[in-house]
């Protein structure tokens, strides 16, 4: 094992801005689109579309194949996949050892768990597909981390070899 050295946390650090998606703006606009909902204020507003991604983040969770997303936007599903070939070290055990400790996940066999969305078949096909993408929150990835050394035998193996859209192909 190799030595390993505390980071420095007072080191100057970078942090990206992060944009918000769910603002008075975009709940401006709702309400200019939707006027017979014009009783609804912001918090309600933001409260419901919170109580939606919950429901459709236990939905993922517990569906082995996955959720297709409203209005044809994609497919979200959970994946297991083989451990990773870089490191993945385990910081507060190397602090607690000065030895460079990794993460082995022992509780799911080595496999880890991947939140995977897809817009590739044919039934998701729109304009500019291609600059789709998606990225987790905390919470859902806290979730997914939480349940998945019980359940990862449920969910779909997705070797290093195959890609995701190749999987659904033939769907």
């Amino acid at each position: 094992m190799t030595t390993f050295r505390k980071p420095d946390l007072s080191a100057p650090r970078y942090r990206p801005k992060n944009k918000m998606v769910l603002t008075k703006e975009l709940y401006k606009s709702f309400i200019e689109k939707y006027p017979q909902h014009k009783n609804l204020n912001y918090d309600m507003f933001k409260k419901i579309i919170g109580e939606f991604n919950g429901k459709l983040q236990k939905a993922v969770i517990d569906n082995r194949d996955g959720v297709a997303l409203p209005e044809n936007l994609g497919y979200l599903l959970i994946a297991r996949c083989d451990k990773a070939k870089s490191e993945n070290i385990d910081f507060v055990a190397s602090v607690k050892y000065g030895k460079k400790v990794n993460h082995l996940n022992w509780d799911s066999d080595n496999f880890l768990a991947k939140i995977c969305y897809t817009n590739y078949s044919l039934k998701y096909r729109f304009r500019d597909r291609e600059l789709w993408s998606f990225a987790p929150v905390k919470q859902f990835k806290t979730q997914v981390a939480g349940s998945f050394p019980e359940l990862y035998n449920k969910y779909i193996h997705l070797s290093t070899s195959v890609r995701l859209s190749k999987l659904y192909k033939n769907v």
